[in-house]
C-alpha cells in the first residue's frame, strides 16, 4: 500500500472555499491526486477552473479547508503560519505567466534573492546564483536590469530564481503563456531539463497545449472538479 511520504505531492479530498459576502464559493472541490517525485504534471484548464488556486495551496501560498495535503510526506495540515513560510522558503520554487521580477534589481540580483532570505553566506550567494546563470544560459546577463530582456530571457531569469536555492517542487503558473511559439517550446525543454538535473517536481497550471504536451501527466480540472 503506497503512503504519502512515496509522493512529492499527496492530496486526498481537498477542499477550498471562498466567502464573497453572502456566497460560498467552493474553488477546489474534494480534490485527489498523488505527484510522483521528478514528476513534471500540468493542470489544465480554462480562466477561473481553479488550478491557479489549486497550486497557490500546493505551493503553500493558501490554505485549504477540508482534506488532507502531505508535501514530500509531511502533513502541511498540521502546520501553522510560521512553519508554512519556512518550508515554502527552502522547499518551493515559483514561476509566473508575468515574470514577477524585481525591476530595480539587476538578474543577478533577482535571482540569488531566495538564496539571501535563506541566510546563506555571500561566497555561497555568488557561487550558486553564478552557476544557476551558466545553466539558463545568462551569465552575460547578470548586471543588466529586467527591461533590458526579452520575454524569453526574462522566463529564463525566472526560472534561475525558482530553481537557484534546489527546491524540491517547483509551481509553475502559465509560463508560456506571454511567449511565442518558439520561444516558448525553448522554456519548457529548459524547465525540464534543469527538473531532472535538481530532481525537482514541476506543478504547472496552463490552459496552452503546448505547454500540456511536453508533460509527463496532465491533470483537467473545471470548476475546481477534477477530471
Amino acid at each position: 500500500m503506497s503512503r504519502a511520504v512515496d509522493y512529492a505531492v499527496h492530496v486526498e479530498g481537498m477542499s477550498k472555499y471562498y466567502f464573497l459576502g453572502e456566497n460560498n464559493i467552493c474553488a477546489i472541490s474534494q480534490a485527489t491526486f498523488r505527484i510522483a517525485r521528478g514528476s513534471f504534471v500540468a493542470f489544465c484548464g480554462p480562466s477561473g477552473s481553479g488550478k491557479s488556486t489549486l497550486l497557490n495551496v500546493c505551493g503553500l501560498i493558501d490554505t485549504f479547508d477540508e482534506g488532507k495535503y502531505y508535501l514530500n510526506g509531511l502533513d502541511v495540515g498540521s502546520l501553522n503560519e510560521t512553519e508554512c513560510t519556512g518550508i515554502r522558503r527552502k522547499e518551493v520554487g515559483f514561476i509566473f505567466q508575468a515574470y514577477n521580477l524585481i525591476p530595480v534589481m539587476n538578474v543577478f540580483d533577482n535571482v540569488s534573492y531566495p538564496l539571501r532570505l535563506l541566510g546563506k553566506s555571500k561566497s555561497q550567494v555568488r557561487t550558486e546564483t553564478l552557476d544557476i546563470l551558466e545553466r539558463v544560459g545568462l551569465s552575460e546577463f547578470a548586471a543588466r536590469s529586467p527591461e533590458q530582456l526579452s520575454g524569453g530571457q526574462r522566463q529564463r531569469v525566472a526560472i534561475a530564481r525558482a530553481l537557484v536555492k534546489r527546491p524540491s517542487l517547483v509551481i509553475a503558473d502559465e509560463p508560456t503563456a506571454n511567449l511565442d511559439t518558439k520561444t516558448a517550446g525553448m522554456i519548457v525543454d529548459l524547465m525540464k531539463d534543469l527538473g531532472h538535473q535538481f530532481q525537482a517536481t514541476f506543478l504547472i497550471a496552463t490552459h496552452d497545449e503546448r505547454m500540456a504536451q511536453h508533460c509527463d501527466r496532465i491533470i483537467g480540472i473545471t470548476d475546481g472538479v477534477l477530471a
